[in-house]
């Protein structure tokens, strides 16, 4: 009777022990690294005719094409990014994927590639981006009917720096002292002219860097 009870008694820890011992197993199979992608995307083959990222794992490394997307991560051209993943197993593997995926955990740098012209104007089937260099410091100016407001000193390109509504940058909240360049999309406002009032407003894409220039 003991020899039962002891051998029932071995199964059921067996039982709440496998579960616990594969889950630390796979966990120790996934790894944190970073992670290198190239400002531009490449014509590749998986499954299927696609375009890739260009990813590697040193600055002094040769690229090489990564047939899937970093989860949660938003690649925009034109920029170099550092990357902090996951390197995270899958379980199971299905016959067309790779045994792993990365997953972001943050952005560590995000760099243009040059500063001219020819890059700043990134055309895609979403629109028209820009980037825009916003000065760390602002300017009293008026905005149509407002009074004096504190604006932004926007520059895009080679052009001249103009004054901007801070409001006129939707989804980006300005920090005073701090310099940025934004990927924003311009969106025409389908409104009567008013003097001295813009009729576009930017929407923010992504901040592709910010600076603190006064503590």
């Amino acid at each position: 009777m003991k020899a039962i009870f002891y051998a029932l008694f071995s199964l059921a820890a067996l039982v709440l022990v496998l579960p616990a011992a594969a889950q630390e197993a796979s966990e120790a199979r996934n790894e944190t690294l970073i992670l290198y992608v190239a400002p531009d995307t490449v014509d590749c083959v998986g499954v299927t005719p696609q375009t890739c990222l260009q990813i590697r794992f040193s600055p002094e490394a040769e690229w090489q094409r990564h047939f899937e997307n970093i989860r949660s991560f938003e690649h925009i051209p034109g920029f170099n990014y550092t990357l902090l993943v996951e390197k995270i197993q899958r379980n199971p593997v299905a016959a067309d994927r790779s045994s792993f995926f990365y997953q972001l955990v943050s952005i560590l740098q995000t760099t243009p590639v040059a500063e001219d012209e020819g890059f700043y104007n990134l055309y895609t089937p979403g629109g028209e981006y820009f980037v825009a260099h916003i000065a760390a410091e602002t300017q009293t100016c008026r905005d149509g009917f407002t009074p004096e407001i504190d604006c932004l000193q926007l520059t895009i390109g080679g052009q001249e720096s103009v004054l901007i509504n801070p409001a006129r940058i939707t989804n980006f909240a300005y920090v005073r002292g701090s310099e940025y360049l934004l990927v924003v999309e311009r969106e025409d406002l389908n409104t009567d002219r008013v003097a001295d009032v813009p009729p576009f407003i930017y929407r923010l894409v992504q901040i592709a860097s910010e600076t603190l220039i006064e503590a």
